[in-house]
């Protein structure tokens, strides 16, 4: 019976356009044609997942989980919310925080650790609405470590944007 392990969970509201995982199967990948291997998954897939590659991995070879290092994010902002600001010049000083709260039921983390890039994304709409999202937006790419110490939350880095924002 095959076995999926998704990569790392996403944060509760966070929608996903594309995913990693790992895939185990009884048989030897070696004996198998990915691009067959591809179409036969698509055809038994449920409505909304597509595979769009794969490739066989060593024995041995380290799980998904433990390879995957780093989360990339596309958060929108409605531009009525932050009108005239400079939303690059925002991303860089929340780059140069060195404390950024993070909120975790009932305590306070900082969350800097985890940030690695913030910035505006430029051209996103093709993105955004691929998930669904449309309207006259603003995005913002954030980039996030993760890892067994845990990882930041796109949330913890747009309210500290947000707020930035609104100071200004």
């Amino acid at each position: 019976k095959p076995k999926l392990i998704l990569g790392p969970a996403l944060p509760v509201g966070t929608a996903s356009v594309e995913e990693y995982a790992d895939l185990m199967l009884a048989e030897d990948v070696a004996a198998i044609d990915v691009g067959t291997f591809v179409e036969r998954l698509n055809a038994a897939a449920p409505d909304g997942i597509r595979f769009v590659a794969a490739r066989g991995l060593a024995q041995g070879e380290a799980a998904l989980t433990r390879r995957i290092d780093r989360a990339d994010y596309l958060a929108a902002l409605r531009r009525a919310r932050i009108g005239a600001i400079d939303l690059d010049a925002a991303c860089r000083a929340l780059l140069d925080r060195g404390e950024i709260a993070g909120r975790r039921k009932d305590r306070t983390i900082d969350a800097r650790r985890w940030l690695v890039d913030v910035a505006p994304a430029g051209d996103s709409a093709a993105a955004l609405g691929k998930a669904g999202v449309v309207g006259d937006l603003a995005a913002v790419a954030i980039t996030v470590a993760v890892g067994g110490d845990g990882a930041g939350r796109p949330s913890d880095y747009l309210a500290a944007l947000l707020g930035a924002l609104a100071d200004e």
